[in-house]
């Protein structure tokens, strides 16, 4: 018998080496650091901040703002203009409204659940499902354009909309819990770049 537990660090949709999962095991299995400056092994947590306040959102828009095409990453292979790209994925299916219901178990999507929207950053590195490999070289300004159009639409939809809207892979969330998918994600990224 296999017994699931929630992985003690966050899994983000990230691969090593841009291959695809191989397995769930893989999926769920962790270094012991969450970032490299944390050797205890004990699991930090993200001051999660809301994407609907217009501080966090401002906040983001410079963040981005900051970057240019020869901005270069602190990790990883992805470079600045496939990292907007990979970013704005997420806000893409929102905007798209994806009715599409998800095929994965309970077990699973409560474990990439609690992953996706708890307050436990990603580490550096993670595996990255296949539809969020960005392999062509988009250019900055056209994503960086979109990712912002797109940010600002869903800040605008505001945390009304949002609460008890399904997720098509997780279910049911909270406005929360989408701000926090999104900005956990976002907040990662941007630090990869170092803004």
């Amino acid at each position: 018998m296999i017994l699931f537990t929630r992985p003690r660090y966050g899994f983000e949709p990230h691969l090593n080496n841009n291959r695809p999962l191989s397995s769930v095991e893989e999926l769920f299995t962790f270094n012991e650091e969450v970032d490299g400056s944390n050797p205890s092994g004990v699991t930090k947590k993200m001051n999660m901040k809301s994407i609907f306040n217009d501080e966090t959102n401002n906040e983001l828009l410079e963040r981005i703002n900051n970057l240019n095409s020869s901005t270069i990453p602190k990790w990883g292979k992805m470079s600045v203009s496939q990292m907007l790209n990979h970013v704005t994925i997420p806000y893409n299916d929102i905007l798209k409204r994806n009715k599409k219901k998800s095929k994965f178990s309970f077990i699973f999507r409560f474990l990439l659940k609690g992953s996706l929207t708890g307050d436990t950053p990603y580490r550096k590195n993670s595996p990255t499902a296949k539809r969020f490999i960005i392999k062509d070289e988009p250019d900055f300004e056209i994503v960086k354009t979109d990712l912002v159009e797109k940010m600002t639409k869903v800040h605008n939809m505001g945390e009304v909309f949002f609460e008890g809207k399904v997720h098509p892979l997780i279910g049911k969330l909270t406005a929360k819990e989408w701000s926090n998918m999104l900005y956990k994600h976002l907040d990662h990224h941007l630090k990869q770049f170092g803004v």
